[in-house]
C-alpha cells in the first residue's frame, strides 16, 4: 500500500507539473505576441510556432555582421537573419495602426491573398486603401498588402527606415525596389522564389520558411501550390521565426514561404530576378516535374523579360 500511495502521489505531482508547464507555456505565448503600438497579437500562436528549432531558426542568425564576411559567405548564397539590425528605426515606434489610418487611411494599396500576391501581384483590379485593408483585417479576410509601388509615393515613410549598411551596398535604388508588407495574424504567402531581398519586420512576428534552390519545399508533394499558407503552414517544419527590429536577408531563386504570428508589418527591398538566371533555374526544374506550377510560372515570367530586354 505505500508504495501504491507512493505511485499515486508521484502521478498527481507529474500531472500537476505537466498542467503548470502547460499553463505558463501558454501564457508565454501570449506575452510574445502583445499587441504593440495597436497591432494585434494571436493568443493561439503555439499552434503557428510548432515544429519551429530550439533555437529559432534553421538559417544562420547574427547581430552584426561585416560587409567583407556577408559578401564571401552570404551574398547570394544563403539566407541572413540580422537579429535587430532595424531595431533603431523609427518606424518600430512610429507606424501604430492609428498612425497609419490619420495619415494614410485613403491611400490605395495593392493587397491579395497569397497565391493572387504570388501569380498576379495582387490582380489586376485587387486594390483597397489602407483603411479598408486594415478594417478587414479584423473581419476574417487573410488579404494581404504586399505593395511595390506605395513605399515610392509615401517619401513621409521612407524617412522611417533604411536598409541596415551591410544590404545597403546590395540594393541601389536603381537596381532594386521598396517593398511594404502588410497583413492579418495566420496570412502570409505560400512558397514561391524571386530575386535576392530583404525584409525589416516593424510589428508582429513572421515565421519563415526557406529551401535552397532544386530543393523541395514539401517533399510529400501533399499540398497543391496554389493553397494558402495556412494548408502550408500544417505539413512545413523547421523555419525560422523573425521578430520586430529583425532584417532577414534571401539569396535569389530560394524558395520561401511566410505566416503571420499576429498582425505584421513590415518593408524591405527587393532586385530584378535576372531572366537568363531564372529561365536557366526554371528549366532544371521542369525537366524533373514538366507540370511544376511554381517553374512554369518563373519560366513564363523570365521568357517575357527576356523578349523585353531584347
Amino acid at each position: 500500500m505505500p508504495r501504491k500511495r507512493a505511485r499515486q502521489s508521484h502521478n498527481k505531482w507529474w500531472w500537476a507539473a505537466a498542467a503548470a508547464v502547460a499553463v505558463v507555456g501558454r501564457l508565454a505565448a501570449r506575452q510574445k505576441v502583445a499587441p504593440r503600438n495597436g497591432w494585434r497579437g494571436d493568443d493561439g500562436a503555439a499552434d503557428l510556432l510548432r515544429g519551429l528549432p530550439p533555437n529559432g531558426c534553421d538559417v544562420d542568425a547574427a547581430a552584426a555582421i561585416s560587409l567583407r564576411d556577408f559578401e564571401a559567405e552570404y551574398r547570394g548564397k544563403k539566407p541572413l537573419l540580422l537579429r535587430g539590425a532595424a531595431a533603431h528605426w523609427p518606424a518600430l515606434e512610429k507606424w501604430t495602426r492609428a498612425y497609419l489610418l490619420e495619415h494614410f487611411g485613403d491611400r490605395a494599396a495593392n493587397v491579395g491573398t497569397g497565391s493572387d500576391i504570388i501569380y498576379a501581384g495582387g490582380g489586376a483590379a485587387n486594390h483597397a486603401t489602407l483603411r479598408d485593408l486594415l478594417r478587414n483585417m479584423r473581419n476574417g479576410s487573410d488579404a494581404v498588402a504586399f505593395d511595390a509601388r506605395l513605399l515610392g509615393t509615401l517619401p513621409e515613410l521612407a524617412r522611417d527606415f533604411a536598409a541596415p549598411p551591410v544590404l545597403a551596398r546590395a540594393f541601389p535604388a536603381a537596381a532594386s525596389y521598396g517593398l511594404l508588407s502588410l497583413g492579418p495574424s495566420r496570412s502570409g504567402l505560400p512558397p514561391h522564389a524571386h530575386g535576392e531581398a530583404w525584409l525589416g519586420l516593424v510589428s508582429g512576428r513572421k515565421r519563415w520558411f526557406l529551401r535552397a534552390p532544386g530543393a523541395a519545399i514539401d517533399e510529400e508533394g501533399s499540398v497543391h501550390p496554389l493553397a494558402s499558407i495556412r494548408d502550408w503552414a500544417a505539413v512545413l517544419r523547421g523555419g525560422c521565426l523573425q521578430a520586430p527590429g529583425d532584417v532577414l536577408y534571401v539569396p535569389r531563386g530560394w524558395t520561401h514561404a511566410t505566416l503571420n504570428v499576429g498582425e505584421a508589418l513590415a518593408v524591405g527591398a527587393q532586385a530584378q530576378w535576372p531572366a537568363a538566371d531564372r529561365l536557366r533555374r526554371a528549366r532544371a526544374v521542369l525537366a524533373r516535374v514538366p507540370d511544376d506550377v511554381r517553374a512554369l510560372h518563373s519560366f513564363g515570367v523570365a521568357a517575357a523579360g527576356a523578349e523585353i530586354n531584347q
